[in-house]
């Protein structure tokens, strides 16, 4: 049974078991539905060196593409593959502090570009000799295809704090 395309794309397309992102005809493509994105923090500790309570963009991270195929990164960001209205972009930082520091109280920036587009919270307590989870979602997002997402992160006082592997960032739209 075919699909007619009226004023409005449908919401999911399927050939089988896999869901179609875009529908073209030759060369021409005339839908896409969102793709989502995602990265992962590399394989190295990104350290927090800016005077306290200065915002730093989160450095060394891969494109997350067995979980997000298609991602890729441009400078220190996610490349968002698709537009959308009504984005969620939700962050997992794994936020070390030494033991020989003091307690720190981390949140996270979520940029669009060069624009703040939100700022997870409650702030989180994070103390010395332990990782941390800070993580948040930012809703509600317009996006446009090649935008770039980045996220940035504080230290609250003059010990350093540090970013490790296993943090994320994920780029994706409600169901």
């Amino acid at each position: 049974m075919a699909t007619a395309l009226g004023d409005s794309a449908p919401s999911t397309f399927r050939l089988s078991d896999s869901q179609v992102n875009a529908l073209a005809l030759g060369d021409s493509i005339f839908w896409v539905s969102f793709i989502p994105s995602g990265m992962n923090k590399n394989g190295t500790s990104f350290q927090l060196t800016s005077g306290s309570g200065v915002y730093q963009e989160v450095a060394g991270w891969v494109a997350d593409t067995a979980g997000y195929p298609g991602s890729t990164i441009s400078g220190n960001g996610v490349v968002v593959q698709a537009a959308a209205t009504n984005a969620t972009v939700s962050v997992s930082l794994a936020y070390r502090v030494p033991s020989n520091a003091t307690t720190h109280t981390a949140d996270v920036q979520v940029y669009r570009g060069a624009t703040l587009i939100g700022t997870t919270t409650p702030a989180v307590s994070c103390p010395p000799g332990a990782t941390t989870t800070v993580a948040g979602s930012i809703t509600g997002v317009t996006l446009s295809a090649g935008d770039v997402i980045t996220v940035r992160t504080k230290r609250t006082n003059a010990f350093s704090a540090f970013v490790d592997p296993g943090s994320w960032c994920r780029v994706t739209v409600p169901a």
